[in-house]
């Protein structure tokens, strides 16, 4: 008697509401967020080259500034031109 019983009882079935669903991501939008994306990464790389260009910039100005020789003291001279070469003995005749 308890298996007619068993058999008469409705099931429950338990309902799931699901959020409202979203729009496909296609072709488009992923190629415009790596584009969106890369620019983003240039104009980071290209702010941090131009501080860190004018960082050394100002550094070797204030350095040079702070030298009491001048700064073309320590470059060599390559004697290109007949004004930079310095006399030598005079050939013989």
């Amino acid at each position: 008697m308890t298996f007619l019983y068993a058999l008469s009882q409705p099931t429950v079935t338990p309902v799931v509401q699901l959020a409202k669903p979203t729009g496909e991501i296609g072709v488009a939008d992923v190629l415009l967020s790596i584009v969106s994306l890369i620019g983003v990464l240039i104009v980071v790389a290209l702010v941090v080259g131009l501080a860190t260009g004018g960082l050394f910039i100002l550094y070797r100005r204030w350095r040079d500034g702070q030298a009491t020789e001048s700064p073309l003291a320590s470059y060599t001279r390559l004697g290109l031109s007949a004004a930079d070469r310095e006399p030598t003995a005079t050939p013989r005749s």
